[in-house]
């Protein structure tokens, strides 16, 4: 996930807890409870996210350059499953990680 839609995922978080602050004052103790919980989860989860490191990998520039524009290419061609299962090939990361690391490419 890129950092524009974090950062719209913490705003949309410290809403949910706006929306519950104002429900509090309209006697709607229950509901409002709920939206402030739900807020404050998502807009903890969405800064844990934004603060991740990028994802590091120990391959030689020439190497990494060239998967890169590998898996640029199979992106732009709409394969982007096969990006993620190339670059796991190449850099031996779990699924996660390369789905991760494609993520970022895009």
């Amino acid at each position: 996930m890129n950092k524009k839609a974090q950062v719209l995922l913490i705003i949309g978080g410290i809403s949910f807890i706006f929306v519950g602050i104002m429900s509090l004052f309209e006697k709607k103790y229950f509901l409002g409870i709920v939206f402030i919980i739900v807020g404050i989860l998502n807009t903890i989860s969405s800064i844990l996210a934004y603060k991740k490191k990028p994802i590091d990998i120990e391959l030689d520039d020439l190497t990494k350059e060239s998967m890169d524009k590998e898996l640029k290419l199979l992106i732009a061609e709409g394969k982007y499953y096969k990006a993620i299962k190339r670059c796991r090939v190449i850099t031996g990361f779990g699924l996660k990680e390369a789905k991760e690391y494609v993520d970022l490419l895009n």
